[in-house]
């Protein structure tokens, strides 16, 4: 039997400051705005690792060299930081997820090994998503289907403070060869 745990922890942080161009709407394509903006991220979380021997080839089972299962548990807290545009105060969100995986590996022989893994996992919003103010762009459109237009349309671009963290669920299988008497 096979155990493993850990913690991790990661941070990050973004300051963007506005210089005279962006002020001036003299960059091609943006209109003028000017801002002070100062972001963070960080992570925190703990895991569990468990693996266990099924079938090994001391078993003389036919067609069983190794036969094993495996299952992880992680528990991360993520918490992102920035001006909130409705508040105009420094504010924070905290997102907590316990995420399961579960694999199994079998070798029918010693040269060849087949792996499955099931798992879920989530990432928390930036903190631009959740915190950022409305920006308004007009860009030229085009039309998708290829018909002449000059078009310019109005967009509003903000952040959602009642964003949730995206969530995922994901399976992988692979094959690993490694023929000792392959020429």
């Amino acid at each position: 039997v096979g155990l493993a745990a850990g913690y991790d922890y990661s941070t990050s942080n973004v300051t963007f400051d506005a210089d005279s161009l962006y002020e001036s709407g003299s960059v091609l394509g943006l209109n003028a705005f000017s801002t002070h903006d100062y972001n963070e991220a960080g992570s925190h979380s703990v895991f569990a690792e468990v693996k266990i021997p099924l079938l090994s080839a001391k078993n003389n089972v036919p067609g069983v060299h190794d036969l094993s299962i495996g299952a992880l548990a992680r528990r991360e807290s993520q918490v992102v930081k920035g001006t909130n545009a409705n508040t105009n105060l420094f504010d924070s969100r905290k997102y907590d997820k316990t995420n399961p995986s579960v694999n199994l590996q079998y070798s029918p022989t010693e040269d060849y090994k087949f792996r499955a893994t099931w798992s879920k996992g989530f990432i928390a919003p930036s903190s631009g998503a959740v915190f950022a103010k409305a920006v308004t762009s007009n860009p030229t459109l085009a039309d998708p289907l290829g018909f002449p237009t000059l078009a310019q349309q109005t967009i509003v671009i903000r952040g959602n403070p009642n964003l949730q963290p995206a969530l995922s669920k994901a399976w992988s299988f692979g094959v690993v060869g490694q023929p000792k008497n392959l020429v």
